[in-house]
């Protein structure tokens, strides 16, 4: 950002009203915590504490520096002081877990892609693909086609025959869609978001052909590996950001909803896989 006051430091001692700062830190890796929440039932509890850029390269020369920088972090995540959090240790030592780490949540795989809400929360990207047979991927082609050309003329509507978009076919897709998102793995992750999909056939079949086509590709967006951003489901009575990865940063919070939680480390050439201990476990 441009010179101004309450940015963070380009370089330490660079002064922001003179030479412009980062109006927000960012997540250079993550550590996993293990910590005692003090107070007139101490709680132990392990977390995903986010490492600033500039304090990476510190944090990993000087445990004595990180241990008291975790202990900030952990106290400004939770909003308590500091004197709070005791007992900071490192259950997996001074392992950088990287943004895009691999974890498996019950079988579920997904990224580690991001920190929000100042640290509280994790956003994940799901790695399970959904797999269709030769027929909807050729149905969802066309329609990803006329989606393509609405962009540039949205006053465009579907012409069944000359596009081969059909009510009859589109209902076979959404039944369809609605059916995955019920089941495991998806049910497990992304349940509770997209119970608004459920014993919506009539809803949908009511909108228009050029709705439905909009509506079947955010659905569709959701199996997207890799996504983080939610999709617009507000056509069903939705939100328009429905199917958001997110856990809490605390994996006490973690154990309400799995069973097993682990890290997987995968070889360059994607043939060897390493899995950690179930990080429950730590707890």
């Amino acid at each position: 950002m441009r010179a101004a006051s309450g940015l963070i430091e380009r370089k330490v001692g660079l002064d922001t009203e003179k030479y412009g700062g980062y109006n927000k830190s960012t997540a250079s890796y993550f550590l996993l915590i293990k910590y005692i929440e003090a107070g007139k039932k101490p709680k132990q509890d392990v977390m995903f504490v986010p490492i600033d850029l500039m304090e990476s390269e510190r944090i990993m020369d000087n445990e004595i520096y990180a241990k008291d920088y975790v202990r900030n972090a952990i106290a400004q995540i939770i909003g308590k002081p500091r004197d709070v959090v005791q007992e900071v240790s490192f259950p997996l030592g001074m392992r950088k877990i990287k943004v895009n780490t691999l974890l498996t949540f019950d079988g579920f795989e997904a990224t580690l892609a991001s920190k929000s809400n100042g640290g509280k929360t994790l956003v994940f990207g799901s790695m399970m693909p959904l797999f269709v047979d030769d027929k909807k991927e050729s149905y969802i082609k066309r329609l990803e086609s006329f989606a393509k050309k609405k962009k540039q003329n949205n006053s465009l509507l579907v012409d069944e025959v000359y596009d081969k978009i059909t009510k009859e076919e589109n209902r076979e897709l959404f039944l369809f869609l609605t059916k995955k998102v019920k089941e495991m793995p998806y049910c497990l992750i992304f349940g509770s978001q997209l119970q608004v999909l459920h014993d919506k056939e009539n809803e949908f079949e009511n909108l228009k052909l050029e709705q439905q086509v909009e509506t079947l590709l955010n659905v569709l967006s959701i199996f997207k590996t890799g996504r983080t951003t939610g999709c617009d489901l507000k056509a069903l009575g939705g939100a328009g950001q429905a199917g958001i990865f997110t856990e809490s940063s605390k994996l006490s919070n973690w154990k309400k909803s799995y069973k097993d939680v682990r890290i997987v480390d995968i070889s360059a050439a994607g043939l060897h896989r390493k899995i950690s201990q179930n990080l429950l476990e730590l707890l």
